[in-house]
């Protein structure tokens, strides 16, 4: 009986957690030109699939270290959303804003990356309208909030 049921906690441990699969992750080289311009290969469909996945996840939980399907943080839920279109992105705010192309504030797209704090540790997913879905922090579900929701972010990257 004892082994039945550590096999189960294995399984369901196992069902938790979220795999990004070789194949169907890209990985790209960024550029720092600030020019605005997509990363060669990405296309307006994944980027509205992944905005399609953040907003499924509105009212779910934060958890530090979540990535999905049930639980995010920050950079857990862009991973998991862009990794709905194909798109790898690592489990890390500042490892996101060094993987992507940087962007100014006032040329935003829906589907950038925006970054919080100095050093960063905090990353939203911009959908347009002034306004982000993040997951914040223990006390808030996956919300939206606007870009300036704590003051002026540090910076935003272009997947």
């Amino acid at each position: 009986a004892a082994a039945a049921a550590a096999a189960a906690a294995a399984a369901a441990a196992a069902a938790r957690e979220i795999t990004y699969s070789a194949p169907a992750a890209r990985q790209f080289s960024p550029t720092s030109s600030g020019s605005g311009g997509s990363a060669p290969g990405l296309s307006g469909g994944q980027i509205a699939t992944a905005l399609s996945w953040a907003r499924q996840e509105l009212g779910k939980p934060y958890v530090f270290g979540g990535a999905g399907p049930n639980v995010f943080d920050c950079s857990g839920l862009t991973a998991f959303a862009y990794a709905k279109a194909g798109i790898y992105l690592p489990h890390s705010a500042a490892a996101q804003y060094s993987d992507t192309a940087r962007v100014s504030l006032s040329a935003l797209q829906p589907g950038d990356l925006v970054f919080y704090y100095s050093p960063i540790s905090h990353v939203a997913i911009y959908i347009g309208g002034g306004q982000v879905i993040q997951a914040l922090n223990e006390s808030s579900p996956v919300e939206i909030s606007g870009v300036y929701w704590d003051g002026v972010p540090v910076g935003a990257g272009r997947v």
